[in-house]
This record gives structure tokens, sequence and C-alpha cells, in this order.
């Protein structure tokens, strides 16, 4: 059985679930959209195992890079190329289109620095949550021991 099309599931592909947590509102101007704290920690949970395993499945890809032809001849050696780059592929990248184990990589390296800036926006978004929250309790706290008032006294 398949999972319909952006359901929730083990894959990177689910990280879109973080929007479908936001609330259903409509975020004024430059504001965005918000997420309460449980979903906001819960998002950055997330974040941290697709990365975990996106820098395994890189750290796999790059052991395809390695691959050897299995003989010498003309054919093995051009497909094995088309798949690796071989020794050039650095300067293959720079004149064209690149071996496909190569630009898989790339890739997976693209959604990792991605997902990187996620999480540090994340824990941003955390800390400043954090920070108002231990304010707004110190300021009650204060607000209780005051003498006197608005209204004096």
């Amino acid at each position: 059985m398949s999972e319909p099309a952006g359901a929730p599931g083990p894959g990177p592909a689910s990280i879109y679930t973080a929007g479908q947590v936001a609330y259903q509102r409509t975020p004024t101007p430059g504001e965005g959209f918000t997420l309460s704290l449980d979903q906001a920690r819960s998002a950055l949970e997330k974040v941290n195992g697709f990365i975990d395993e996106l820098t395994a499945m890189r750290d796999s890809a790059r052991n395809l890079q390695r691959l050897t032809p299995p003989a010498q001849d003309v054919a093995s050696v051009a497909y094995n190329k088309k798949l690796t780059g071989g020794v050039f592929a650095s300067v293959i990248d720079l004149l064209g289109p690149s071996a496909a184990f190569d630009a898989g990589v790339r890739q997976i390296q693209d959604e990792i620095d991605y997902l990187t800036t996620l999480r540090a926006k994340l824990h941003k978004a955390l800390g400043m949550t954090e920070d108002t929250e231990d304010e707004n309790k110190k300021a009650v706290a204060q607000a209780g021991t005051d003498q006197g008032g608005l209204a004096g006294g």
C-alpha cells in the first residue's frame, strides 16, 4: 500500500508536516506562521531525525561514487563513468552534466543544508519562546509582590 501524497511518513517528504501543524489562521504580512512551543519542539525532533537519516544516506551514496567497473572493457568503463564520474568528477561538474551518483550526493547534501538551516531557525525560535515565557513568569511573580498599583494602595 502506498501513502497518499504529502502524508506523514518515515522519509524526508514528511518534513512538510511542520506546515500542517501551524495554526489555521491567516498571518499578517511579514508574520509568516506560528507554532506552539510543543509543535516547534516536535518539528525540531523530526528535523534532527531527518538530518541523521540523510547523513547516513549521503555516506552510503559516497561509497557508490567509489565503484569501479567490473572489467576494463570499453562498455564497462563508459557505463561506470556515467554512474560515478570517475577521477574527473569535479572537472566534469564545471563542464556540464555530472554522473548519477555524484548528482545524488549533491542532492542529499542540499537537503541536509536546508534542514540544518531550518534546525537553526527552530532553535532560535525555541530560544526566543522560552526566554519570553521565563520573562512573563518573572513579571507575574514580580507583580504579585509589588505594593500598590494603578489603583493605589
